[in-house]
């Protein structure tokens, strides 16, 4: 498992604050979560999330790679309490391959006014 908790004004980026962990390489993603701790609002009302991966050096394991937008859309992520599964995430079943994964949260819109959320996976290690 991998758990990580973290406020709309400090989205996790690669590198820089991958808050304690990172999903190793060549592990097999078997389920993302999203739980909004404190209900995200936005100037816009429409920004969605993106939850992705990406390597200590920056390269994109893919911004929707374990929770694509359409889970995280502004809708769902506008509800304390709501625990959202990825249907999107396109390393959710698949390995991550041969680099290990930071996590990498963005927003569509640079807007975002609160939100604290919580990104939960569960992996397998390849071989174990």
């Amino acid at each position: 498992w991998a758990v990580w908790t973290f406020d709309y004004n400090a989205l996790p980026t690669y590198g820089t604050d991958n808050l304690e962990f990172s999903i190793p390489a060549n592990a097999r993603i078997i389920e993302a979560k999203f739980e909004v701790i404190t209900a995200f609002t936005s100037t816009s009302t429409t920004t969605d999330l993106l939850v992705g991966l990406s390597t200590s050096a920056g390269a994109s394991l893919g911004t929707e790679a374990l929770l694509a937008a359409t889970d995280l859309t502004q809708t769902t992520i506008a509800t304390a309490g709501n625990v959202i599964t990825a249907a999107g995430g396109t390393l959710v079943g698949k390995t991550i391959g041969t680099t290990a994964g930071e996590l990498s949260v963005t927003a569509n819109a640079a807007d975002l006014l609160t939100g604290r959320g919580r990104v939960i996976v569960r992996y397998i290690k390849a071989g174990v």
